[in-house]
């Protein structure tokens, strides 16, 4: 039986954290990138590991990698972000849009 996971289970701050992680490779830089704590990105991937199932990262004292799990992960994240950002753009385009079309009468 396959796991499910959904997504409503998992934040996008922690989605972000694991990403930031993942491109940095470490939780102090992605911390920084971020504007949080180390302890906060610590366990929000711990989270995810935890909500998933299944470790995200081999963690080494000189940084962490992504396991084959954590590479999937990511670059089903990658695509998610980027349609969520897609939807935020024709979202905005359409505010835009529908203001420039409905405007009030002035009395």
């Amino acid at each position: 039986m396959t796991p499910t996971i959904l997504l409503s289970d998992l934040s996008l701050k922690s989605l972000k954290s694991v990403l930031v992680v993942a491109d940095t490779n470490n939780v102090t830089r992605a911390a920084e990138q971020l504007s949080r704590s180390q302890t906060a990105i610590s366990k929000a991937i711990q989270g995810v590991e935890q909500k998933i199932g299944q470790p995200l990262f081999d963690r080494s004292p000189t940084g962490m990698s992504l396991t084959p799990a954590g590479e999937m992960l990511v670059v089903g994240i990658k695509e998610a972000m980027q349609q969520l950002q897609s939807a935020a753009d024709a979202y905005c385009q359409l505010v835009v849009d529908d203001a420039s079309v409905k405007t009030n009468p002035v009395f």
